[in-house]
């Protein structure tokens, strides 16, 4: 039987179980092995061991008998009896060794013996031998080594790899050491691995390992993005072509979508230091080499699926475009705007989507039966609770988008509503005429500092924020900036109802501004400003230390967009009761720069961020206001303006012409008392720009005049801003006849004047007497009934003050939602309460219904979820 050749490993293995009983100077271990092959420098715990092969009887007696400092290792193919018994007797174990391999295994895992699985795979342990590390493997604590554990074993030594995850498998086959492991292992040990990950991580394994052997490991991430495009169909042309660049295997569906959901997974969960934009940049270019581009919209993470689900948004808002009441349409286009939404650029590309979100409301706005209302109050209020929201999302649109259908059918839906205002524009601009004259039930500019700052300034200190320019569809964006650094609207009993102020005419700076910081109807430039702003006859109670105000000179002395040193010492200066600053990024935008104004955060707005900090910790609360609001330029009327402005003319230019007004009165800040100002959008005069001022367009005209605070005061309330019902997807919530006899739904408290707006502080709830709750439950009647009867549900609303009318109402709005999650804000409006006292409220009524700790009510990323199936659970049937 011709004898084992004897590898290096496997006679150190060997040698290090027997040597290391050894007490002699220099034993020696006969190995019975192929003595033509002698392994090389064999090291054993560190030392040396001399190697000796040959057949020859004679000579290896020969080669015992001389002197050496070490042990010694003969190979032979020599028996016993040819080597004679006095050699053997010397020899270590006084036998001839053999190289049993599952001996040296078991050995190597400190285990008594190997599981008949393993038995059946020498080469596994052939390798096992030759990869031991230097330290030895880690001993099984079973005593027995099975198949599964040598195989782990040799991935995290051989391959190098630890992989507890599909995406950890997807980093190693990316190195380099996966395409050497494979091509240096033995083929058979290779197989076995790939088996023993995929009955680990399942079918993904396969087009991984393909994917190596093919030498595209390198492109594993990629390859996957586009496994996850075609994995729906895994038979089409694409899908086959993909399948050639791992080697023409046949994949299956589960491979393709199991490899699809690792490497998305591996993007969504990539660390900053990560190359994600190769790995997409990558992925986009093998999707165009297999030809998916048609399937890239199912991709949450390529760009070219982004730029699909923008395309298939833009193609359902064009379908719901021709029919804006079919509900279809509508349930189709937000579909598709929240797969637009899931996409991982989403967050990137934010006013993308946006943008398309505001086209899908301004699509329910078509719906809504506006009409002009027949006061100027009326045409306040309505623009408050409606238009400057519908304004706020064409502002949004009309920026338009690089997607050739987004933008064709964000331009149709942009100019759809502008055709609408315009129809009622010449209606609504006779009534914006009458802000020509003074009005008891409206503020104008020139009164606002007496009212609305001197009122804030009995609380506390006061900052005034002048945003030149800005109108309320722009004070809708910034709000929300503002929102989220912790400042919230408030109202006090003593001011208007309404937070907002008439603009002078014409609407421009050098009138309304000046009449606004100067307490009076006039025009000037900013030194008229900064000498009447500190001697307002309103502010003297206040005149201890003088109010300040600052321009966009002061606030730039330390440099470019850096707020000063001295204005923020001013701001921070408790002693100093009143600061005024005006910033004007908004109207510097709109002329100063060739791009159009992409929106109002803090960065466009440098340096609000540092003055709201300084506002805080000097706790002053914010008068937030303007001058005037702005439209965008559009489709371009331009008509000559005989020395007036660049949205009003001189009555001596001659009369009034189509999408034009006259207007006359003590609020006309120029000479004669009147000019012609357009209420078309279209029109201006002058030079091309982003946009214009000066006009009589409700977002030119009114403009805000909102108290801020970050703290409770006293005598202020939370003040509701909340958007129109059309702001939001529409919830098909079927009317129910409550037949329920307790508790009866509170009153609000009856306002003593006009009808209430949407802009009113929230009034006291006046509870009715009614009889204490029962344990009788309604016969019929729907389940919100049934549940608030119950004594536990009732007696602990009662307990926290919970209005069950309101309780009712978020419950009914949640369960028509069906299990989808609804936005906060949504909630707070449907019940005329601020977003900062909803949150309180929402946290209160989880008490209630999250019993246990189980989420009947879940608010997750601002938005509310009912499980109406746990409440059930936790209630009973209902």
């Amino acid at each position: 039987m011709t004898a084992p050749v004897v590898s290096r490993p496997q006679l150190e293995s060997l040698l290090a179980g027997l040597l290391e009983r050894q007490s002699a100077d220099a034993p020696f271990v006969i190995v019975r092995g192929d003595a033509s092959v002698e392994p090389e420098a064999v090291v054993v715990g560190g030392q040396p061991v001399a190697v000796f092969a040959s057949d020859s009887p004679l000579a290896i007696r020969a080669h015992v008998s001389k002197h050496r400092n070490g042990p010694l290792a003969i190979i032979t193919s020599c028996d016993s009896t040819a080597l004679g018994a006095d050699l053997l007797a010397r020899a270590v174990s006084r036998r001839i060794r053999t190289v049993d391999r599952w001996e040296i295994i078991a050995r190597m895992f400190g285990a008594k013996q190997v599981t008949r699985d393993l038995a059946d795979h020498d080469a596994v342990a052939d390798a096992l031998i030759e990869l031991e590390p230097l330290g030895g493997y880690r001993p099984v604590t079973a005593k027995v080594l099975d198949l599964q554990t040598a195989l782990a074993t040799l991935v995290r030594i051989g391959f190098e790899a630890d992989i507890d995850t599909l995406v950890d498998l997807i980093i190693w086959a990316e190195r380099p050491a996966a395409a050497r492991a494979l091509r240096e292992v033995r083929p058979q040990v290779a197989d076995l691995v790939e088996r023993h990950l995929t009955d680990l991580h399942g079918p993904a394994v396969r087009p991984i390992f393909a994917a190596i052997r093919q030498g595209k490991g390198d492109q594993m991430t990629a390859l996957g993005l586009v496994a996850d495009v075609v994995a729906n169909d895994p038979i089409s042309p694409a899908a086959l072509r993909l399948d050639l660049e791992f080697g023409d295997i046949s994949l299956t569906g589960p491979e393709f979508a199991a490899l699809g959901r690792a490497a998305v997974d591996r993007v969504r969960n990539a660390a900053p230091s990560d190359p994600i934009a190769r790995w997409l940049h990558a992925g986009d270019a093998a999707v165009e080499r297999v030809k998916a581009t048609a399937d890239a919209v199912r991709s949450d993470v390529l760009p070219s699926g982004f730029e699909a689900r923008v395309g298939a948004a833009a193609a359902a808002l064009v379908t719901w475009l021709e029919t804006p009441a079919d509900r279809d349409g509508e349930r189709t286009a937000e579909a598709a705007l929240d797969r637009l939404d899931a996409h991982l650029l989403a967050e990137e590309e934010r006013s993308r989507v946006t943008r398309m979100r505001m086209a899908a409301r301004l699509v329910r706005w078509l719906t809504t039966g506006w009409e002009p209302a027949g006061t100027l109050k009326g045409t306040v209020i309505d623009y408050l609770a409606d238009g400057s929201w519908r304004d706020r999302a064409r502002e949004t649109v009309s920026r338009g988008d690089r997607h050739p259908e987004a933008r064709t059918v964000l331009a149709e839906i942009d100019a759809q509503v502008l055709d609408r205002v315009r129809s009622h524009g010449a209606t609504t601009a006779r009534q914006l005429a009458n802000a020509a004259y003074r009005h008891d039930d409206l503020l104008g500019v020139e009164d606002l500092l007496a009212t609305v700052a001197v009122r804030a300034a009995e609380a506390g200190p006061v900052l005034v924020l002048v945003l030149d320019g800005m109108g309320w569809p722009s004070f809708l964006e910034v709000a929300e900036q503002l929102e989220r650094q912790g400042w919230h609207p408030v109202t006090h009993a003593d001011l208007p109802a309404q937070p907002t102020a008439l603009a002078t005419l014409p609407t421009v700076t050098e009138f309304s501004r000046a009449s606004l910081l100067c307490g009076s109807l006039r025009s000037g430039q900013q030194d008229s400003e900064t000498r009447y702003f500190p001697s307002l006859e309103a502010f003297r109670p206040f005149d201890k230390k003088p109010p300040l105000l600052f321009h966009k000179a002061d606030l730039r002395q330390g440099g470019l967009d850096t707020l000063s040193g001295h204005v923020v010492e001013a701001i921070e200066d408790r002693g100093r009761h009143i600061v005024g600053v005006v910033l004007n990024n908004i109207d510097e935008r709109l002329k100063d720069v060739e791009a159009p104004p992409a929106g109002w955060d803090l960065d466009a707005l440098t340096p609000l961020r540092e003055l709201l900090r300084a506002a805080r910790h000097a706790g002053r609360a914010l008068v937030v206001t303007a001058d005037h609001g702005h439209i965008l330029h559009r489709d371009d009327t331009q008509r000559p303006g005989a020395d007036g402005g660049e949205r009003w003319r001189p009555t001596e230019s001659g009369p009034a012409e189509e999408g034009e007004i006259e207007v006359k009165g003590p609020r006309v800040i120029v000479e004669s008392k009147s000019c012609v100002m357009p209420w078309d959008e279209r029109i201006h005069y002058g030079p091309k720009r982003n946009g214009y001022h000066g006009g009589l367009t409700p977002v030119e005209l009114i403009v805000p005049a909102v108290v801020m605070m970050t703290e409770e005061a006293a005598g202020w309330e939370p003040l509701s801003i909340p958007a129109p019902s059309w702001w939001y997807p529409t919830l098909e919530i079927p009317a129910v006849e409550s037949t329920a006899s307790a508790p009866v739904p509170a009153k609000r408290a009856a306002k003593p004047s006009d009808a209430p707006t949407l802009f009113d502080p929230v009034p006291a709830l006046v509870p009715e007497a009614a009889d204490a709750p029962g344990d009788s439950v309604p016969a019929e009647g729907d389940w919100v009934d049934r549940l608030l009867v119950r004594n536990d549900i009732a007696s602990q609303l009662q307990g926290l003050r919970l209005d069950s009318a309101q309780v009712s109402a978020v419950l009914r709005l949640l369960a028509g939602a069906a299990g989808t999650p609804v936005q906060e804000e949504r909630l707070a409006d449907s019940l005329g309460m601020p977003r900062p006292r909803f949150s309180r409220w929402l946290g209160q009524l989880q008490r209630v219904l999250n019993v246990d700790g189980y989420e009947v009510l879940a608010s997750v990323n601002g938005a509310v979820r009912l499980d109406r199936q746990l409440l059930e659970n936790q209630m009973g049937t209902l």
